[in-house]
C-alpha cells in the first residue's frame, strides 16, 4: 500500500505572520526557515496522528485487490475522485461508481465494494 500526496494544502494552518507574532519576531530575514518550520511541524503532526487538518489531495496505490472493506489510511475522507484497477496489458481502468461504496464518516474511513 503506497499513499502519495496529489496536491497539498494551498496555505498553513499558522501563517507567517501568526508565527512571527507568536515567537515576537520583527524582522522577516529567517520567513523562509520559519514557513519550512511550520510545514515540517504540519506534516509530522498528520503523520503521527493520521489525519489531515487542511484539504489535500492524495491517491492510494494497492498491490491487489482487498478482501473485504479497506480501511483508509488517511482522514478525513471529503470525497473519492476514483476507483482504477490495472488490466493485464497495464491500461488503468476506471470502476463505476455503483460498484464501490465510501464511508467517509466511519473511523477509520473505508471503501468498500
Amino acid at each position: 500500500m503506497t499513499l502519495t500526496l496529489i496536491e497539498g494544502p494551498a496555505e498553513e494552518p499558522v501563517s507567517l505572520a501568526e508565527a512571527r507574532a507568536h515567537l515576537k519576531l520583527d524582522a522577516t530575514e529567517e520567513d523562509a526557515l520559519l514557513g519550512a518550520l511550520v510545514t515540517a511541524a504540519r506534516t509530522l503532526l498528520e503523520a503521527e496522528t493520521r489525519r489531515a487538518f487542511l484539504t489535500q489531495r492524495w491517491q492510494l496505490t494497492l498491490d491487489e485487490w482487498p478482501a473485504g472493506a479497506l480501511a483508509l489510511p488517511l482522514a478525513p475522507v471529503a470525497s473519492v475522485i476514483a476507483v482504477k484497477v490495472a488490466a493485464m496489458s497495464g491500461a488503468m481502468i476506471a470502476i463505476d461508481p455503483g460498484f464501490y461504496e465510501v464511508d467517509a464518516k466511519g473511523e477509520p474511513p473505508r471503501l468498500a465494494a
